[in-house]
């Protein structure tokens, strides 16, 4: 397993009434789709709801990132979602976030005694 993989989105938990009143069982709505993501690729949009990730249901956002974080670094993913009222899928490619620059060494000050 690749540690790390991200799709790149922040995601919120539906209601049950906001699910009965778009006559689905279980999903999670896309709040922002970061800059530069996988997500961004593959033609995510805030408010989509991610109903399906590689065939799998989608019930929280734990489970989302448990199912990208499982992936391989460099698969295609389907990821099934709904936009208005069309359901749609797409593919993505989750990949490891840029690594983070380190913080710049310091000398270490020199003393007398």
């Amino acid at each position: 397993m690749a540690p790390g993989l991200t799709l790149g989105v922040v995601v919120t938990a539906l209601p049950h009434a906001a699910l009965d009143e778009l006559g689905l069982n279980y999903g999670i709505r896309v709040v922002e789709v970061k800059p530069g993501s996988a997500a961004e690729a593959a033609g995510i949009t805030a408010e989509d709801i991610i109903l399906e990730f590689d065939g799998k249901p989608v019930y929280s956002g734990d489970r989302l990132r448990w199912l990208v974080r499982k992936g391989e670094e460099g698969k295609q993913v389907e990821i099934k979602l709904q936009r208005d009222d069309k359901v749609m899928s797409l593919t993505a490619t989750p990949a490891a976030p840029p690594a983070k620059p380190k913080c710049e060494e310091r000398p270490v000050p020199s003393s007398s005694t």
